[in-house]
């Protein structure tokens, strides 16, 4: 092969490889280099726990929503339907009428502790009275408690302290306790004329927080026993992964952009350098004729 050749393919040779390397370095190579580092910062430890006491509100408040065994004579359904305008209605008679409340609107994702429980009703009390009798887990009977009302016109009782009822069967109120809580209402009208609405009954419930952080503690001791143990993180980290914004401990990215700069200014500079090798390849005959002709006539021939 003669020297043109060898020198024609190290020049297309070297153009390649600055080529392969601007590509290999081009965006590709970025994301799997930032990939790399994104999880190489946050596979760092244990993951952090999502428990939080701002997921609690101090206190919540609940109504009642459905009903069985209704002894109300008029519209008993507009007692659990969340509307003050309307109400169910009992008047004079000789015995107690009842409706069982036993569906409330309690709702909760997490475990709730409380240490304050109330019942109060929106009605009215014209000579009658009504009473509110709790059913604990829908079957364990509470004591009775009067609703002090005691007007003609609607408007809301007092709150009526439920926590300490005699009859309670657990140690601490806890969410399912409220949900899983029946009311019996009673309206008694004795006297003639006499008549009691009631439109709305409600739950209030004040969080106990001692027993709430007890528990994210112990919640989060046992997050951090389980996810410091590695596959247990590395399998958190791998779901999560795009939660996390990138962020590395130390940034290549940079570092590649320069060195995709340069391998393409060398491979352009290759092509160049190419073209002017083909050119003056093209016309080496007459160029080497010239540099004898040149030669001969120094060497005195």
């Amino acid at each position: 092969m003669s020297n043109w050749a060898k020198q024609s393919v190290g020049l297309i040779t070297f153009a390649f490889i600055n080529l392969v390397l601007f590509i290999a370095l081009s965006s590709p190579i970025n994301t799997a280099f930032e990939a790399i580092e994104r999880e190489a910062s946050i596979y760092s430890g244990t993951p952090p726990h999502p428990y939080t006491y701002s997921q609690y509100d101090n206190t919540s408040v609940y109504y009642y929503s459905a009903y069985s065994g209704s002894g109300w004579q008029t519209n008993p359904n507009q007692m659990t339907d969340n509307n003050l305008v309307t109400y169910a209605n009992c008047t004079f008679g000789d015995t107690r009428f009842q409706q069982n409340l036993t569906t409330n609107n309690a709702s909760s994702t997490i475990p709730l502790f409380f240490s304050l429980i109330y019942l109060r009703v929106y009605g009215s009390e014209c000579g009658g009275s009504i009473t509110l009798h709790p059913i604990f887990d829908g079957t364990t009977e509470g004591q009775n408690y009067s609703v002090d009302i005691n007007s003609c016109s609607q408007g809301w009782s007092s709150w009526i302290d439920i926590t300490n009822d005699t009859f309670y069967p657990n140690n601490n109120w806890t969410y399912d306790d409220i949900n899983m809580m029946d009311v019996r209402i009673n309206g008694t009208c004795a006297s003639h004329g006499s008549y009691c609405n009631c439109s709305k009954v409600e739950i209030f419930a004040y969080q106990n927080e001692t027993l709430i952080n007890d528990y994210l503690q112990s919640l989060i001791r046992n997050w951090e026993e389980t996810y410091s143990y590695l596959p247990y993180r590395d399998q958190w980290y791998l779901e999560h992964r795009d939660e996390y914004p990138y962020n590395p401990k130390t940034n290549m990215i940079p570092i590649f952009d320069m060195l995709r700069t340069v391998f393409g200014m060398m491979f352009v500079l290759s092509m160049i350098g190419l073209a002017v090798w083909f050119f003056l390849f093209s016309h080496k005959d007459e160029y080497e004729s010239t540099v004898n002709e040149d030669y001969k006539q120094w060497r005195g021939f």
